[in-house]
């Protein structure tokens, strides 16, 4: 046990075809902190339990459509951003 916490994740996701934005909230073992192998294991399974849960057609969203979302919902506008969609490496 590591402390007394409990860590959440919020995941950015996106449907294409309808353009709805959500965010997924994915959980982790109580009393600990994740390691980055677990954040990019949890990260990885998104997406097939939402549709194994019979939520389809969303995906992760890129660095530039998750920016540009938090900027809209922070600031009120968009706002830009160097680089390109891809994210970094954690």
């Amino acid at each position: 046990m590591h402390g007394p916490v409990e860590v959440e994740m919020k995941v950015s996701i996106i449907n294409d075809e309808t353009n709805q934005k959500a965010e997924a909230t994915v959980g982790f073992k109580q009393f600990e902190f994740p390691s980055v192998e677990e954040i990019k294991r949890k990260l990885a399974t998104v997406i097939p339990e939402m549709e194994k849960s019979g939520t389809k057609g969303f995906r992760l969203m890129t660095k530039r459509e998750a920016f540009e979302s938090w900027c809209i919902e922070k600031v009120g506008q968009p706002m830009a951003l160097a680089g390109g969609n891809e994210w970094d490496e954690i």
